[in-house]
């Protein structure tokens, strides 16, 4: 067993092992009251004693002694949440067996309370919400302690039920992590999540839904990059989906098997699908039904070593630019061809545009770059700056996403999940990684 106690600059740092058995932390929990309760595997529930610095276990719970969980709802009632002798009520104030209430949950549908690890408490009904092996589920505590389940099914049912986590943010929203599924929120002052599934890419391909990219274009079509089958355009009117090969003009075209990103080209009529694995742009115009396919842009015949189309950016002022595995390409906002834009270094992940007009350009392992665009829409090394965690106190290196909101304030994501803010006028680099924390892998895409 290894609990610490730090500093909130970690200037100050102490373990406490002798007033602990070994074995593994299941959590820790402040409640409103400043009490700090440390669960341990089949070894119960310990309070922290500040007087003497030190933990006093508590009356042994359930079966096995296993509590996972400590939560405080918003009347100070205290939940237990143990992993194989379902959930109790926690008064501190009482001694021994009458420390504990065990939950006998009236429901008219059988559920299993073992294995229950997440709790959180919604602010709009008071709900009580878990987790558990078997899924989720909501609770209502009613006046002489019962506590009756409320029928969510209209939640669940749009869920694997495979859950991770089950938080609540400051807002009020309800986030739930799923195995496979990423996360889901449920917003309970608007309507429910919804789950589009498109159950007609599986009717006509016989495979799960898979979708590495999405892009709307303006008369509301949805072009759609499906794993293993390519790019496809799905109207949602109609429920109808085209995939490449179903198009005359674009059926030979077998590199739209892997398209990486998608756009519209600022001031012309036209949609943007770079390949994931060759260097090069198609160029498609889509009039409702009629699709044409316009030429191909070989980034090649602009640069040497160009690399693959990774992501499409367009400023204010209408230039497209191109981010590749090599560099950056751009197309001038008058123009159909592209240019080098001369960014020597490689593996960009994002661009973002800063109400100076600067472009933020966020890398693998090299941190963030700040671009002042010259008149030829090159962006030299001499007109870069880099912020690095060495040198900007940026969290890490490693962006996954990049975005600058309308105040300016540049929003990062790292690949190890972390999620903070830089303010070009300040300086200041603000963590809000505690504000996500059910998110424990890499940030792919913030948007504003």
């Amino acid at each position: 067993t290894s609990v610490f106690r730090c500093s909130a600059d970690f200037s100050f740092c102490k373990r406490y092992d002798s007033t602990l058995p070994v074995t593994s932390v299941n959590s820790i929990y402040e409640d409103a009251d400043k009490n700090i309760w440390v669960t341990l595997w089949e070894r119960g529930l310990h309070r922290y004693n500040s007087k003497t610095d030190s933990f006093i276990a508590m009356p042994h719970i359930g079966v096995l002694n296993n509590p996972f969980k400590v939560f405080q709802d918003n009347k100070k009632q205290h939940w237990i949440l143990t992993w194989e002798s379902g959930i109790f009520l926690l008064y501190p104030e009482e001694k021994d067996d009458l420390m504990y209430s065990h939950v006998d949950i009236k429901s008219n549908e059988h559920w299993d309370m073992n294995g229950c690890f997440s709790i959180t408490q919604d602010d709009k009904y008071g709900y009580i919400w878990i987790v558990s092996t078997q899924g989720l589920y909501a609770l209502q505590k009613r006046p002489g302690n019962i506590i009756n389940t409320v029928d969510i099914s209209h939640i669940s049912s749009k869920l694997n039920n495979i859950f991770s986590e089950i938080v609540k943010d400051k807002s009020g929203n309800l986030w739930i992590a799923a195995f496979n599924e990423g996360v889901s929120m449920i917003d309970l002052n608007k309507p429910l999540v919804q789950n589009y599934s498109f159950p007609v890419i599986r009717e006509k391909t016989g495979f799960v839904t898979n979708i590495k990219n999405i892009y709307e274009d303006k008369e509301g079509d949805l072009l759609i990059d499906q794993n293993r089958w390519g790019i496809g355009i799905y109207n949602p009117d109609s429920n109808k989906l085209l995939f490449y090969k179903d198009i005359p003009s674009l059926k030979n075209i077998t590199n739209l098997r892997n398209v990486s990103c998608i756009t519209s080209a600022p001031l012309l009529n036209e949609i943007w699908l770079g390949s994931e694995y060759y260097p090069e742009i198609y160029r498609v115009k889509k009039d409702k039904k009629e699709i044409e396919l316009l030429g191909t842009l070989k980034l090649t015949d602009y640069v040497d070593n160009s690399g693959f189309p990774r992501l499409f950016y367009a400023d204010s002022n209408h230039n497209l630019w191109v981010g590749t595995t090599k560099g950056i390409l751009v197309k001038p906002a008058n123009e159909k061809i592209l240019q080098d834009a001369k960014f020597p270094f490689v593996d960009i992940i994002g661009i973002g545009e800063g109400k100076d007009g600067s472009l933020w350009i966020s890398t693998r392992k090299q941190g963030v770059y700040n671009a002042k665009i010259s008149s030829d829409l090159t962006l030299e090394e001499k007109n870069l700056r880099n912020l690095k965690t060495h040198a900007e106190g940026v969290i890490s290196d490693n962006i996954g996403a990049i975005c600058v909101d309308d105040n300016g304030l540049v929003w990062m994501g790292s690949q190890d999940g972390d999620v903070f803010t830089y303010d070009p006028q300040t300086n200041k680099v603000e963590n809000l990684s505690d504000m996500f924390d059910m998110l424990e892998e890499g940030i792919f895409n913030i948007i504003t």
